[in-house]
This record gives structure tokens, C-alpha cells and sequence, in this order.
């Protein structure tokens, strides 16, 4: 009875490890909206000097004070564990600025136009300093088998903010919900593609 006891434990315990580490090998593709990293907003500020020299040949200006950081994603989820994932999120970064437009007023001894700085008005908004990012992650999951799944992330990134530069990528929390194909996510962090809210749509395949 005693043998019988614990090889019934034995097999209790291999079977429910077993079952603690079932997955399914998957990929899903993410696409996601937040606002822009806080390193590109920090960039945005005070605009690049190449993009303030962009704006001077046309005779505009950035007002800097009144910037939207629109930031989107795409993502390739690799389910490589029971509560491992390897994620890899391309980004795309800008701001959305109000510009300034000077009067012209002649042409200099290059031939190029002249601006009245005195002289200016608003001619809407327009896209500015683009920036790309590339970002490997590695996510784990709190409780791989709820419906409700909590994770965090850790990795490190690429962003072309003046040159190409290195920079973490950290994912405290997140969670997804949804069916077994299409799923919804949030997640907060900062990352070279999103900062504070990050989140979207996940279509498993």
C-alpha cells in the first residue's frame, strides 16, 4: 500500500508537470498604436537641426510647443515555452507639429528664396522627424493557462533617433485577451517603439 502510495504521488506529480508545460509552438503578427517613445519625444522638443534646416528651405517653422507623438507597430510572436514568447516589433515614430509658414519676400544671391520673419501664419499640421525602430523582446507569462493572461517583457532595441543607437526595452506589465486566432492586448512600459501604453490587435496563427 505504501509502494502503491508513492508511485501514485510519483505519477501525480510527472503527469501534472506534464500538463503544467503542454503548449503549442505558434506565431501571431501584432499591430499596435501608442504614443512615441520618451526618447523621440524628448528629440521632438526641440527638432533635429537636419529637420529644422528642412523647414527653413521652405520658408516654415515648427511651433515646438504643440507636438502629437503618434507611434505604430508590427509585431512577429514566436511561442517558444509553456510562459516564454520571443516577440520582434518593427516601429515607425514621428510628430505631428502645427506650422509656421513666413511670407517670401525675394531671392538671395544663391538663388534661393528669402522669408520675412516678421511676417508669418498657420498652414496646418504636418508629419516631422521620422523615426524607425527594431526591437527583440522576450516575454513571460504570469498565468499561461487563464483567459485573461498577464506577462512582462524584457529586451533590448534599435532607433534612429539621430544615428542608429541601442536602447532597453522594458515591459512591466501587460495582458491579453481573447479567443484562440484573434486577441486583444495592452501593456505599459518603455520600449524604443511605444512609452507608458502600448496596445492593439494579435491575430494567431
Amino acid at each position: 500500500m505504501k509502494r502503491f502510495l508513492i508511485s501514485a504521488l510519483l505519477l501525480l506529480g510527472l503527469s501534472s508537470v506534464a500538463i503544467g508545460q503542454d503548449y503549442r509552438r505558434t506565431f501571431a503578427l501584432e499591430v499596435g498604436i501608442s504614443q512615441g517613445p520618451l526618447h523621440i519625444q524628448s528629440r521632438y522638443i526641440t527638432p533635429s537641426w537636419e529637420t529644422k534646416q528642412e523647414l527653413a528651405e521652405k520658408g516654415q517653422e515648427a511651433i515646438t510647443s504643440d507636438h502629437i507623438y503618434p507611434s505604430v507597430s508590427v509585431s512577429g510572436v514566436f511561442r517558444t515555452g509553456y510562459r516564454w514568447e520571443t516577440v520582434v516589433t518593427g516601429g515607425l515614430s514621428w510628430s505631428h507639429a502645427r506650422i509656421i509658414q513666413y511670407e517670401p519676400f525675394g531671392i538671395d544671391p544663391n538663388g534661393k528664396t528669402r522669408y520675412d520673419l516678421t511676417k508669418s501664419k498657420e498652414i496646418g499640421w504636418d508629419d516631422i522627424s521620422k523615426s524607425a525602430s527594431l526591437t527583440v523582446q522576450a516575454r513571460v507569462f504570469w498565468n499561461p493557462r487563464w483567459e485573461v493572461q498577464m506577462y512582462s517583457g524584457f529586451g533590448l532595441g534599435l532607433s534612429t533617433v539621430t544615428d542608429v543607437i541601442p536602447l532597453p526595452s522594458l515591459t512591466p506589465v501587460g495582458c491579453r485577451l481573447g479567443g484562440d486566432h484573434l486577441y486583444f492586448f495592452a501593456e505599459t512600459g518603455f520600449t524604443p517603439y511605444s512609452s507608458y501604453l502600448h496596445g492593439g490587435l494579435g491575430l494567431r496563427f
